[in-house]
């Protein structure tokens, strides 16, 4: 790398141009009686026929809102 600032420096402007552009952007979750927190996982190693390609996912959630999710072949 000749010019690693430069790389760098390039890569930090276009985090801040996309913060700038979510920052109005917000999830909202409604009070609940009771914290729920509820996750689940699946996994298929192997399961395509053809390629034996594995499929994982995963999913977790507070109350009715998704707040991390995730599927990977």
């Amino acid at each position: 790398m000749q010019i690693p600032y430069v790389e760098r420096f390039n890569v930090v402007k276009q985090i801040l141009r996309y913060v700038m552009g979510t920052k109005d952007l917000v999830l909202k979750y409604d009070k609940l009686p009771s914290f729920v927190l509820l996750g689940f996982s699946d996994s298929n190693y192997g399961g395509d026929k053809d390629d034996k390609k594995s499929t994982s996912t995963y999913i977790f959630s507070i109350g009715l809102g998704a707040i991390s999710w995730d599927s990977k072949n």
